[in-house]
């Protein structure tokens, strides 16, 4: 009994080391999710808006050079590719825009319609990311 109270202190402190090491441990994962998150976010952001400036470059300026719709090609894949690691809504607003593109993309600057479905679909992606990522803590 007298080893034990002795060493209750050791063993207390112990306990406590490695509780707040692990809450440590727990606390830094989390932190570098969300950085990750949130670096994988304003990427989308910004080639979504990328890609809205090639679409109006595309449709109002008939500017064959800065609305080039194989530049779009890459931004499309890539916010696709960067949604998939993102929650929910991301991946499903982010599929919307690539179907919107892959069947309108050959239309942006001849018609009206097939401009204004893609539109709505970079709209629909901004919307979710902007949802989510207020949401993250």
């Amino acid at each position: 009994m007298e080893t034990l109270r002795k060493n209750l202190i050791a063993l207390l402190s112990l306990v406590v080391a490695v509780g707040a090491l692990s809450y440590s441990a727990h606390r830094n994962e989390q932190s570098e999710r969300n950085r990750n998150i949130r670096v994988a976010f304003f990427e989308v952001l910004k080639n979504l808006g990328e890609l809205q400036t090639l679409v109006h470059y595309a449709h109002y300026d008939k500017d064959p050079k800065a609305g080039n719709p194989i530049g779009g090609w890459g931004r499309v894949l890539l916010i696709q590719d960067l949604a998939m690691v993102l929650p929910e809504p991301m991946p499903t607003s982010t599929r919307r825009l690539f179907q919107a593109w892959q069947g309108n993309f050959a239309g942006i600057g001849e018609a009206e319609e097939p401009t204004e479905r893609i539109l709505a679909g970079i709209r629909g992606a901004r919307g979710a990311t902007l949802e989510v990522l207020k949401g993250l803590r």
